[in-house]
C-alpha cells in the first residue's frame, strides 16, 4: 500500500478538510452504526463506507486510526472513522432538557436526542398532580 504525504495546507483548506471528515464521519455513523464494534479498552472496529473493509480506531486520550487517510495526514486531521466513533460517544451521552409534560402540562425533565421520550418527573406520565 502506498501512502501520499500531504504538504502543509493553508488554514482555510484545513478547516474544510476537518469539516468534510466530520460530516462523512456522521454519515458513516448514521448508516453503519450497528457495525461499529467495541473491541477493547478504547478500541473500536469501524467499517469503511462501502463495508468491504474495517479499521481499528483508538479513541480516548490517544486517538488514531489505521486507515490511509489518517496515516497520510500523520494524525493532524481526524479521519471519518475517528469522527464516527466520536459521534457514537456523543449520541450515548444524551442531554437532558426542560420540556412541558404532555400529560399534566407541567414542566419535567425528559431525555432528548435519538430517543425523544420519557415521563414527567412530577406526574410520572399519569397526568395527576403530585404534591
Amino acid at each position: 500500500m502506498v501512502y501520499q504525504i500531504v504538504e502543509q495546507a493553508p488554514a482555510g483548506d484545513i478547516a474544510r478538510m476537518i469539516a468534510s471528515r466530520a460530516s462523512r464521519g456522521r454519515d458513516l455513523f448514521l448508516s453503519r452504526r450497528q457495525d461499529i464494534v467495541h473491541i477493547g479498552e478504547g478500541l473500536y472496529r469501524v467499517p469503511s463506507s462501502d463495508g468491504r473493509r474495517s479499521y481499528t480506531v483508538r479513541y480516548g486520550e490517544i486517538e488514531e486510526c489505521e486507515c490511509s487517510d489518517y496515516l497520510a495526514h500523520r494524525g493532524e486531521i481526524s479521519c471519518k472513522h475517528l469522527s464516527a466513533v466520536g459521534v457514537m460517544h456523543a449520541a450515548r451521552h444524551r442531554t437532558r432538557s426542560l420540556r412541558t409534560c404532555r400529560s399534566c402540562g407541567g414542566y419535567g425533565r425528559f431525555l432528548w436526542g435519538t430517543q425523544d421520550h420519557g415521563e414527567c418527573r412530577e406526574c410520572r406520565g399519569t397526568g395527576r398532580e403530585v404534591r
